[in-house]
């Protein structure tokens, strides 16, 4: 009695058609549902918020300052050409009689420079007490600040004293003088103490300045002292911020070659484990399953980690998998870090333009006026952009 088998096929399956499967269009999807969720924002939205905040006020002041004050360099300039200043002076001879409205209405008929001279007056005459209405008005948005800032170092002291009350009590040693220097060198000597007292240093000749413009000191001596203080202490601040900005943007590229790097390798790690599995299967004849693509699960992993670089093409071009949930977040890092770091640019330039336009003050360079209030009307424009952009980015948040 002879017994049936049946026979089993053990033939290798045929490796499966990467190109067969359909690209994830995960792109389209994610930008799709990003632009619903998107709220609608105009420009007259983000001027009412930006009018709400203090430091918007006063950055658009400073652009509205900055710019009539080089709109009123070429004015008088433009009043003081031979040709107007003429004009003037025989318009002042002709108007002294009692037809003087109608003279006036008939030179604006026949003469448009004569109006243009008319414009340029009043341009001047509104322009000046608006600057210096400005001026007052930012520097009152600043001030304030200084009594606190007393009370905070105040504070500070009064926690160092205490500190060094309560080491004297625990240590009757030798040690204690050693202890006190490092007590107080931990606590004062660092960069947070060194940016409050330049902040204080600013801010009182700053509201010095103030209280001179609203009348309440008269000193003249104390009033030379103050704006000489006030723009060295300013010049301080921006030396130091420009060194802050410049040691984040250093973090911020360290930190962006450090992902790149992390996904090189991770890339190229998980290309070399999928070659070498390659070639197991390959070399195992019939055992297929070793391939990273035998089962579905596998299949997905190796869509979500293989390297672009060996990903097979669509016939229309484009890679089979067009986005993964990895790329998605290392891509939404890089977005990130590429913003703070726009951002940091930005603050860089506006304190550049700050340190030209203080450092012509402070050393009393002399320049042509225009060449040295654009640098304000830059630091000033630059201010705004940056509040403009978080203003509309929070807005379409919300």
């Amino acid at each position: 009695m002879s017994s049936t088998s049946t026979a089993v096929n053990l033939t290798p399956l045929p490796p499966m058609e990467i190109n067969s499967i359909p690209p994830l269009n995960l792109n389209e999807q994610i930008i799709s549902s990003v632009t619903k969720n998107k709220k609608r924002v105009t420009n007259v939205d983000i001027l009412f918020k930006v009018f709400d905040l203090l430091a918007g006020k006063d950055k658009l002041g400073k652009v509205i300052q900055y710019g009539l004050r080089i709109l009123m360099y070429y004015v008088i300039n433009l009043k003081n050409s031979n040709y107007l200043r003429n004009l003037e002076n025989e318009s002042v001879l002709r108007y002294n009689n009692n037809n003087k409205g109608l003279n006036i209405i008939l030179n604006l008929i026949n003469n448009s420079k004569f109006f243009l001279l008319i414009l340029l007056n009043q341009f001047e005459k509104r322009s000046i007490g608006l600057i210096s209405a400005l001026s007052v008005y930012r520097q009152l948005l600043r001030a304030g600040k200084t009594p606190l800032k007393v009370i905070r170092l105040f504070n500070k002291s009064k926690f160092t004293l205490s500190k060094l009350i309560n080491n004297s009590y625990k240590r009757k040693d030798s040690n204690i003088l050693t202890s006190s220097i490092n007590t107080i060198s931990k606590d004062w000597i660092n960069e947070s103490t060194f940016s409050d007292l330049t902040s204080l240093y600013y801010s009182w000749f700053d509201e010095s300045l103030l209280a001179y413009k609203l009348g309440i000191l008269s000193n003249p001596k104390y009033r030379k002292i103050s704006s000489d203080h006030e723009a060295i202490a300013w010049y301080i601040l921006i030396i130091n911020g420009l060194r802050k900005e410049y040691n984040k943007l250093n973090q911020l590229n360290i930190k962006e070659n450090q992902i790149k790097i992390n996904y090189q390798v991770k890339k190229r790690a998980k290309a070399l484990m999928y070659s070498m599995q390659n070639s197991n299967g390959n070399s195992s004849g019939n055992l297929v399953l070793q391939s990273p693509i035998s089962s579905p699960s596998k299949l997905n992993n190796y869509y979500q980690y293989q390297s672009p670089s060996i990903r097979s093409k669509s016939p229309n071009g484009q890679s089979v998998i067009s986005n993964t949930n990895g790329n998605n977040n290392i891509d939404k890092e890089l977005e990130e870090i590429y913003k703070e770091k726009y951002m940091v640019q930005l603050e860089l330039f506006k304190l550049s333009c700050d340190f030209i336009f203080d450092t012509i003050s402070v050393f009393d360079i002399k320049v042509s006026q225009p060449f040295h209030l654009i640098f304000g009307f830059g630091a000033g424009f630059t201010s705004l952009s940056k509040i403009w952009m978080d203003v509309k980015e929070n807005l379409e948040k919300e």
